[in-house]
């Protein structure tokens, strides 16, 4: 599975929300923007220390998310812890994993879409479910979130009402419906 890779921090926090989707490889300004200073960078991504709505590497969209909640609190994705991620059985993950969060602590009033790019030679949709790390037990587990995905251009989408880290995973008749 695809997760960030080493990637290294700037110490500068941006205003994230003026900034454009940005991809590393096709903008030559990258490396010539001083308002760029705050990003994560790794071999073929770009990733804000709190990237809003969606993540872009290679000019393909791999994760989107809402701005925010339905009652407005603010969605934020960055990338999954790798000592928990590593720890886990990641054979079922097919998709690029990603931490969803809320920007301040707090609960989901309702659900919130996420949506997945599986990645090249995935199974079809109809076998495959959003599926979330269950980091309360040890080693931390990947379940299936939601089982009936909805395709929206590549991407594929389904709804949670938690926060943890999230990827598309084989298996759709695991899980809860």
């Amino acid at each position: 599975p695809a997760s960030f890779g080493s990637t290294q921090q700037s110490q500068s926090l941006l205003p994230f929300a003026t900034l454009p989707s940005i991809d590393v490889l096709t903008d030559p300004s990258v490396t010539s923007r001083p308002d760029l200073e705050g990003l994560y960078v790794s071999d073929e991504c770009i990733v804000l220390p709190f990237w809003r709505e969606r993540i872009i590497c290679d000019g393909e969209l791999l994760v989107e998310v809402p701005f925010a909640t339905d009652d407005g609190q603010p969605i934020v994705m960055n990338q999954p812890n790798a000592t928990v991620v590593d720890s886990s059985d990641t054979s079922s993950v097919v998709s690029f994993i990603v931490d969803i969060h809320l920007e301040f602590e707090g609960t989901v009033d309702g659900e919130v879409k996420i949506c997945i790019l599986p990645l090249p030679g995935a199974p079809p949709a109809k076998d495959l479910c959003l599926g979330f790390l269950d980091e309360s037990i040890e080693p931390p587990e990947w379940n299936c979130e939601a089982v009936c995905l909805k395709k929206e251009g590549d991407l594929l989408c389904g709804f949670t009402d938690h926060f943890t880290n999230f990827a598309l995973l084989i298996g759709a008749h695991h899980g809860a419906e």
